[in-house]
C-alpha cells in the first residue's frame, strides 16, 4: 500500500468517527458555506422577507462592506446583517467585524443552528461597544452569544422575522 492510499484511508476512518450536531439538521447544508457565503445566505433572507412584506429594498451584494457602512437599506433605515452559525463543537454563534464607525442604524443578527433560526435586531444606540471583544489591530469588534441568549429570539416563520423588525421600527422612530 502506498503512502497516499494509506493517508487516505485513515481521513476517511476519522471523518467516519466524527459526530456532527448538523448532520441531519433542517440547515445542514449552511456549514458547507464558505462564511462570507453564509452571510449572503443572512442578506438575502433578510432582503426576501423585507420585499415580501412591502417594504423598498435597496440592496446589492457586489458592493462590498468597505463601500457603504450597511449591507441592506429598507424604508430607508440601513441595516447591518451579520449572520453566525453555531460551532461545531462550542455552542456559540460568533458575530465578526463590528464597527461602530460604520453608518448602520440597527444590526440583524440572524443565527443559525442544525434545525432552528435565532434573530436579534439590535439599534445601533442599543450596542455597548464597551461589552464586546475589541480586536485592537483591526479596529473592530467581535460579539459572541451562547445558545440561552438567543433562545427567546427564535423565529419559525417569515411572520415571526417581519414582527421582530417591525419592533425595531418603532424603536428607532421612538
Amino acid at each position: 500500500m502506498d503512502i497516499k492510499s494509506i493517508t487516505l484511508k485513515h481521513i476517511e476512518s476519522i471523518r467516519a468517527n466524527r459526530k456532527s450536531p448538523w448532520q441531519g439538521g433542517v440547515y445542514e447544508s449552511m456549514i458547507a458555506l464558505e462564511i462570507d457565503e453564509r452571510g449572503q445566505v443572512g442578506e438575502e433572507l433578510c432582503v426576501e422577507i423585507l420585499r415580501m412584506n412591502g417594504c423598498n429594498v435597496d440592496y446589492d451584494p457586489n458592493q462590498t462592506d468597505y463601500e457603504k457602512g450597511w449591507d441592506l437599506m429598507s424604508d430607508g433605515l440601513k441595516l447591518e446583517v451579520k449572520t453566525a452559525t453555531i460551532g461545531k463543537t462550542n455552542p456559540t454563534f460568533q458575530h465578526e467585524s463590528l464597527n461602530p464607525q460604520r453608518d448602520f442604524d440597527a444590526v440583524i443578527f440572524t443565527d443559525i443552528a442544525p434545525n432552528d433560526i435565532y434573530l436579534t435586531i439590535l439599534t445601533k444606540k442599543e450596542i455597548n461597544w464597551k461589552e464586546l471583544h475589541h480586536r485592537k489591530n483591526s479596529g473592530v469588534y467581535k460579539m459572541d452569544w451562547n445558545v440561552k441568549k438567543v433562545l427567546a429570539n427564535k423565529i419559525e416563520t417569515t411572520e415571526d422575522f417581519y414582527n421582530k423588525y417591525l419592533e425595531m421600527m418603532n424603536k428607532i422612530k421612538f
